[in-house]
């Protein structure tokens, strides 16, 4: 093979589903290269056929599917025509992976060192001492602390950014040529995030080695691809340069992916850019243009097939109004506000109030460990008002969840009290908390496991009615049409199960089932995180008109800052269970204080590639302590570029430094 050529070249890749009617197409003529040494990243919404491109590489795809077309040409060898015991050598050896969800991808009943070794001992024949010896090296590879003792532990005594990071070591085990990222920081906060992402991309140019990563994500993208490939519907909308994608886009889907991610480097607006309607079912794919019925400059020669075609800015196209888009003729029209009103929040009595709220978690002696205590919630107070968004940002493990749960009354508090519509709900039971329960309600992260797989929608949001003797009978189904409706879904819709809907539908109906109690007070935990951009965009725009036209307060939990910007009117930064800064958002993201606050900002990524690869990331610094040996003083002193001796003696209470803004730091001037 010549030097030159690429590692990889996929040409015509065809994937098809057996269904029951005919069988469906995923994958329609998929074509790019990965050149050695280079990070290319795929990008679209779900259903686009991203994953099912990194699962045919390596012969994973489900049993329903199959390829039926195209070359995957790997170092001059078709993956896609190898044997499975070829496949399977070269699977680990020069293919690495890393999945999404790396608890799902580790065996709960195996120690972390002995999953790192089998890839040792199966690819190259390392001997147990070892395979060993390789495992620790690689586990101080990916910067995990006190490796040796790690070593013998099991995947659920890691946190998520830990197990992440024994996924990069299990995929760089036997230095790969080629490493696959599908999707490997969804679920992490953003420092975490940020931390995964800079060791795998170092760790990749360090061996040599190229990078595929799968994400939704465009600051990621920015910040670490060398090119980019746009997929929609199967196909491939737009690829090139990330620069000259990201900067000139050259596709409308393209433009509408960018123009939909919020962004903490550009004016708030008050509804986000949205891309307007759903992708098409790949059983009725349009011949032409598949983003056509949903592109605002449509024309008649978008129903006819076009092939990636070259573009003034080097990249590639399928769009038949590329000249008329470089020229300025045309662009993308999205539909998106102007600047936010400022929410005029009545003076009214708080719907919330948690003073002082405690939650203290007992952790008997094991056979190797002694009793201790976790401070999850260490003494946290706010208030919410009638048309009020609180949103509360903050790393993994730093109580955000916790407290959510304490104020639904899922967990009891050690101490303080949470009071609700002015009544003391802090050991409310039995029918008190019934009645409590219609003024608040929660939208999960995941609306796939709120959902009972086997209930329909309508059932599914008509149950809480009938349970609190709200509505029943032809009156429910009524009001399930009517919310529907109102949350932007088609009333035909109620007779569907939750896997016939997509991601966002499904979310869509977990807060119609939320607004079924018509409640004064919905906590959102992380309820858009794992939604597309674009998908996304729909769902905070929903959920801020909802607010404005049912007076509706929110908890609005979330690990996405340019997301908690949009949406809410103060902000609230948690860290090892107290509140270290809080302040109206504008303030708060124009003058953060506490060095932790500044520090996540620093580290949320901007879907633009000439300023991430331009600033520093220098900010982040080691992982959030121990919660079973938190240190004296303030928490965050040991990943504190400002601390002092001074601030490892007591933890500094939250002290007003302007209108609404409290900061606890004993460094603010510094």
């Amino acid at each position: 093979m010549p030097l030159d050529a690429p590692l990889l070249s996929i040409e015509g890749l065809r994937v098809e589903f057996a269904s029951e009617r005919e069988p469906v197409r995923a994958l329609d003529g998929v074509d790019f290269d990965i050149g050695r040494g280079e990070i290319v990243a795929v990008v679209g919404e779900s259903g686009s056929g991203k994953s099912v491109t990194a699962l045919s590489l390596i012969g994973l795809l489900p049993r329903a599917a199959k390829v039926t077309g195209g070359r995957a040409m790997f170092e001059g060898r078709d993956l896609l025509t190898m044997s499975a015991a070829d496949l399977c050598a070269t699977r680990g050896r020069e293919i690495g992976m890393i999945f999404q969800d790396p608890m799902t991808s580790l065996n709960p009943t195996l120690t972390v060192g002995f999953q790192i070794g089998e890839t040792l001992r199966e690819h190259l024949g390392y001997g147990p001492a070892e395979a060993r010896a390789r495992a620790l090296e690689l586990l101080k590879l990916v910067g995990i602390s006190e490796a040796e003792s790690r070593l013998d532990q099991y995947p659920h005594q890691f946190s998520g950014g830990m197990r992440q990071r024994v996924m990069i070591a299990i995929g760089l085990a036997c230095q790969p040529k080629l490493l696959i990222a599908d999707e490997p920081t969804t679920a992490l906060d953003v420092t975490v995030q940020a931390q995964i992402l800079d060791l795998m991309s170092g760790l990749v140019r360090k061996l040599g080695a190229s990078l595929l990563i799968i994400t939704h994500n465009l600051g990621v993208v920015a910040r670490y691809a060398d090119r980019v490939v746009v997929m929609y519907s199967g196909r491939i909308a737009e690829r090139g340069e990330a620069s000259a994608v990201f900067m000139r886009p050259r596709h409308f889907y393209t433009a509408g992916l960018l123009n939909s991610a919020p962004r903490l480097d550009s004016p708030v607006q008050q509804r986000l850019d949205t891309i307007e309607g759903q992708p098409p079912d790949p059983s009725r794919r349009p011949d032409g243009c598949a983003f056509a019925p949903r592109c605002t400059h449509k024309i008649a020669a978008c129903a006819q097939p076009r092939a990636l075609t070259a573009t003034d800015t080097g990249a590639q196209s399928t769009c038949v109004r590329i000249d008329d888009i470089a020229a300025g003729r045309i662009r993308w029209g999205g539909k998106s506000g102007a600047a936010p009103v400022a929410s005029v929040v009545p003076e009214e009595p708080p719907i919330l109030r948690i003073d002082n709220l405690v939650k203290h978690y007992a952790l008997k002696p094991g056979w190797r460990t002694p009793a201790r205590v976790v401070r999850a919630v260490d003494g946290v107070s706010l208030s919410i008002r009638p048309g009020e968004t609180i949103g509360l940002v903050g790393e993994s493990g730093c109580g955000k969840s916790t407290l959510g749960r304490m104020i639904l009354r899922l967990d009891d508090p050690t101490s303080g009290r949470i009071e609700i519509g002015g009544r003391d709900a802090t050991h409310a039971k039995g029918d008190d908390l019934r009645q409590l329960r219609r003024l608040f309600q929660v939208v999960f992260q995941d609306p796939y496991a709120s959902l009972n797989p086997r209930k329909t929608i309508r059932e599914a949001i008509a149950e809480p009615m009938r349970v609190h003797g709200i509505a029943s009978g032809g009156r429910a189904n009524a009001r399930v049409a009517e919310l529907l409706e109102q949350v932007g879904l088609r009333p035909d819709m109620a007779d569907r199960y939750p896997h016939q809907m997509s991601g966002g539908q499904r979310q869509r109906v977990g807060i119609a089932r939320a607004l079924a109690m018509e409640p004064k007070l919905i906590i959102c935990d992380e309820a858009v995180s794992a939604l597309d951009v674009s998908i996304q965009a729909q769902v905070v725009n929903l959920l801020s008109d909802l607010k404005r036209t049912l007076n509706l307060s929110y908890l609005f939990i979330a690990h996405d800052l340019a997301v908690v910007r949009h949406i809410a009117d103060e902000v609230l930064v948690m860290y090892l269970g107290r509140i270290v800064e809080r302040a109206p958002r504008d303030i708060l993201y124009a003058r953060p204080q506490h060095p932790y606050t500044r520090m996540l900002l620093a580290a949320a990524p901007s879907p633009d590639p000439a300023r991430e690869k331009a600033r520093s990331h220098s900010a982040l610094i080691g992982e959030p302590p121990s919660p079973f040996a938190p240190p004296p003083g303030c928490a965050f002193a040991p990943r504190c570029p400002l601390a002092t001796d001074e601030c490892r003696v007591a933890p500094p209470p939250l002290r007003e430094t302007g209108p609404g803004h409290q900061v606890a730091c004993l460094r603010i001037d510094a």
